[in-house]
């Protein structure tokens, strides 16, 4: 709304203070829409009804004082700009209304008509001007909230990538040890290769896709999982023990090969290798636990695939 077409409300019991008031301010903005309202209940009411440009507030009402006449405006008009207008010469009031959000106190008598318009013009500018910084604000933080997740989701597949799965696993750290029981999965697709170069790379994303999408739905609250090579994942779940951790592993290793993945006519049949462990309290990296998963699966492979090996 332009400063000419100013709508104030100004909330003062007093209705000769009001009239002076309203006087003052038509004698200095000609396009300036009054409204007034006697306590903080009648001031609700013109809010509710429609939008105000600023709102002229006596700190002495019949149904509020003080600080808490503030605090009541700004939660009932949280968006629009306050000046105070009172009768209370108060320099520690001024300060605390001033740290509740209002833009300027002014105190009766002390004021004159360019005075008065000038406070309530500027208070209008300077919440425009806050107004645009705070929705920039927002806007940068939602920027850099989604280009953290980008940075830490893997593009393909939506799960995370190796930089997000570490910072899951610095905050796991914690003062230096892992805490509590967890169980790391390595899954590996089995022959990869050999559906790339039968069906073609996209037919290899969808079913890397797939796959991703039948981990994803084996992990509980709190469990995690990453895609940290071209076919290979890792998961990082809490588990009380070894046999409630291979009990995951065996359903995910089913949930991966239960049917052919439908990505062509005839069909793609995807099993995929596992290796398990409980995640040492002296690991500190995703190489750590690679280090530690890669034997169990390289025997899995080694016994003919589609199987889970653990420790």
């Amino acid at each position: 709304m332009p400063v000419e077409e100013m709508k104030v409300l100004l909330v003062e019991d007093s209705s000769s203070h009001a009239e002076a008031v309203r006087q003052l301010l038509k004698s200095k903005l000609c396009n300036i829409n009054i409204c007034h309202a006697s306590t903080i209940s009648d001031s609700r009411d013109f809010l509710k009804e429609g939008e105000f440009t600023a709102i002229l507030l006596d700190l002495s009402l019949p149904d509020s004082s003080g600080l808490q006449t503030v605090l009541k405006m700004r939660y009932c008009a949280p968006s629009v700009p306050i000046v105070v207008l009172t009768g209370w010469d108060d320099q520690a009031l001024a300060l605390k209304s001033m740290q509740a959000g209002v833009q300027d106190y002014l105190v009766k008598g002390e004021v004159d008509a360019d005075s008065l318009a000038q406070s309530l013009l500027y208070a209008i500018e300077r919440n425009r001007v806050q107004s645009r910084f705070m929705h920039r604000a927002e806007q940068l933080q939602l920027a850099n909230q989604r280009l953290k997740v980008l940075a830490e989701t893997d593009p393909l597949t939506g799960l995370l990538n190796r930089r997000g799965l570490e910072q899951i696993l610095d905050g796991l750290l914690g003062d230096g040890e892992i805490r509590l029981p967890l169980v790391a999965v390595l899954v590996d697709l089995d022959n990869f290769k050999e559906v790339n170069e039968a069906h073609g790379h996209a037919v290899g994303d969808l079913a890397l896709k797939e796959a991703a999408r039948r981990i994803h739905a084996c992990l509980r609250p709190g469990d995690c999982a990453a895609r940290v090579g071209g076919d290979e994942f890792l998961l990082l779940a809490p588990r009380e023990c070894l046999s409630e951790g291979v009990d995951f592993g065996e359903i995910l290793r089913s949930n991966l090969s239960r049917a052919a993945l439908p990505l062509d006519r005839r069909g793609v049949r995807l099993t995929a290798s596992l290796g398990l462990a409980l995640v040492p309290s002296a690991a500190r990296s995703i190489e750590d636990l690679l280090t530690l998963l890669h034997p169990m699966l390289a025997q899995s492979k080694g016994a003919g695939k589609d199987r889970l090996s653990y420790r």
